[in-house]
């Protein structure tokens, strides 16, 4: 029986492939779990066009990327927060921080989701952090984290 994967199946195949399969294995367990349909013309024809749209989608969000990877390229932003005198800082700085100053520093509106971080930062000087855009395309992104000067009372 020929069918078309909705999922990928593991030693099956991938998403839109259309595929020969025992029918017991496909009425019993592929159909049942939503993880295939029959092949008919035209859900061939649907899955095709699915899948020239996502490789348009794809190629799309791959340029866009690439437009915010010129715009953030060469920046870089400064984070002035509260630091003992040792340069430890009271608290730290996270994703969320630095997504917030490249806002404010630099106009550039990115989910925090993009911002890759082993572990936030919390000493005073200069760091690096790697932001994701897309699958393919990373950059590094410096950022200066300075104490805030206290205003004497």
């Amino acid at each position: 029986m020929k069918i078309v994967l909705i999922e990928m199946v593991d030693k099956l195949g991938k998403t839109g492939d259309v595929v020969e399969v025992k029918k017991g294995f496909a009425r019993n367990y592929l159909i049942p779990q939503k993880l295939a349909i029959p092949a008919t013309k035209g859900t061939v024809k649907m899955v095709e066009m699915l899948k020239t749209q996502r490789v348009k989608k794809a190629m799309k969000t791959q340029e866009e990327a690439l437009k915010l990877k010129e715009l953030i390229d060469g920046k870089s932003i400064t984070a002035k927060v509260k630091a003992s005198d040792q340069g430890k800082l009271y608290g730290s700085v996270s994703e969320r921080d630095i997504t917030k100053m490249l806002e404010e520093q630099h106009g550039i509106n990115l989910d925090f989701h993009n911002i890759v971080m082993e572990e936030h930062i919390k000493m005073l000087g200069n760091h690096s952090v790697k932001i994701r855009l897309h699958s393919e395309i990373e950059l590094d992104l410096p950022v200066w984290v300075v104490r805030e000067e206290e205003e004497p009372e």
